[in-house]
């Protein structure tokens, strides 16, 4: 305002108390900084505080002076001059100032693919896994006709049968269980029946394993043709001829006597990881009810968990689980995963019970 300056250098009445509240303003702006320049320092403060207990938490005492001491005698890599300007460069936005090469790192769906795909060759094993299946197992039920009666019925009689059941109707059940499912599987047109646990194929329509083979989800996880079978086959009554001799461990396993059919195993443990893939990453809680089992005292002391030795099937059904379990000795296990890699897969796409 040097137009109401007077000769004196005086300001004229009325700006003089425009002048007197601009001062206090700018008073109060230069005030407001000071409280703001406190509060920075003390968020400084805190995060400073927050990095030191972070860092507390992540070395022990023993490590961080072994570290500093191993840090105070190294060599310097380049001129201090040099690591400030490389420094300045890097934080300026120019990641590669200080030549240093950025980690390379891969999402959950890269660790759930197997070698193959990222070595981008095809699986050596790929090609043939059906036929590998069906020689096995037709193999697998010439030796159960081959056994002794006492043979059968020890190994292949369920709890539910009574004692009068017969070695013969026992060795039917179990070609009509492991090759009749695997007949169905491989050469028979999807068909609607009643089992004891729902209907078979409810509504799916007379596909074949062709449709299964080329759906969207097998193509996508890398699926080859034996996969699919084994999943598929998993999915029927055939499943505890998988599972039975990888859970009996004193059977089998203690007893160094081999899982009989450890072709088609293989098979399906690769088609559940290649599944993973193209698995929804979210979190979810699974359900399992499991009948006729209990828990020992240890298992619920030390509150480690353990390890299932088989092929585990969950549903995100409480009702399916609860009815599953329903027995004079109950178990249910709520399971919480956060993302696919803890989990296993949906098999519904292809289960011969998808409604389960």
């Amino acid at each position: 305002k040097m137009g109401e300056v007077s000769d004196d250098g005086a300001l004229s009445p009325e700006y003089q108390q425009e002048f007197s509240f601009n001062s206090i303003l700018m008073s109060g702006v230069l005030g407001a900084f000071v409280v703001s320049g406190a509060l920075l320092f003390l968020m400084f403060l805190v995060l400073e505080i927050r990095e030191e207990r972070r860092r507390a938490a992540l070395l022990s005492a023993t490590d961080l002076g072994l570290l500093q001491q191993i840090c105070g005698d190294a060599e310097p890599l380049a001129p201090p001059g040099d690591i400030i300007d490389q420094l300045t460069d890097f934080f300026a936005g120019n990641k590669h100032a200080a030549g240093l090469e950025e980690l390379e790192v891969g999402q959950p769906e890269n660790a759930a693919r197997d070698i193959y795909h990222r070595m981008r060759v095809r699986d050596p094993l790929a090609d043939g896994g059906k036929e590998r299946i069906i020689a096995e197992v037709e193999a697998f039920v010439r030796t159960v006709e081959q056994l002794s009666d006492a043979d059968v019925l020890s190994t292949y009689k369920d709890p539910w049968e009574t004692d009068d059941v017969t070695a013969a109707s026992l060795r039917e059940k179990v070609r009509m269980e492991v090759k009749g499912n695997l007949d169905y599987v491989v050469y028979e047109q999807a068909g609607e029946r009643q089992y004891h646990n729902g209907i078979r194929d409810e509504g799916r329509g007379p596909v074949t394993l062709d449709h299964f083979v080329n759906h969207a989800t097998a193509v996508e996880a890398e699926l080859s043709e034996g996969n699919v079978v084994a999943l598929r086959y998993y999915t029927t009554h055939a499943f505890k001829y998988l599972n039975n001799p990888l859970r009996r461990t004193t059977e089998y396993y203690d007893a160094h006597r081999p899982h009989p059919l450890p072709v088609t195993v293989a098979y399906l443990s690769q088609g559940l990881k290649k599944l993973r893939a193209v698995q929804d990453n979210s979190m979810m809680t699974l359900w399992r009810g499991m009948r006729d089992r209990r828990v020992s005292d240890e298992f619920m002391r030390n509150r480690q968990g353990g390890t299932e030795f088989a092929p585990m099937s969950t549903t995100s059904n409480l009702a399916v689980a609860a009815r599953y379990g329903m027995s004079r000795g109950s178990l249910l296990f709520k399971i919480r995963t956060n993302n696919a890699i803890q989990r296993g897969v949906s098999l519904q796409w292809l289960s011969a019970f998808p409604a389960e």
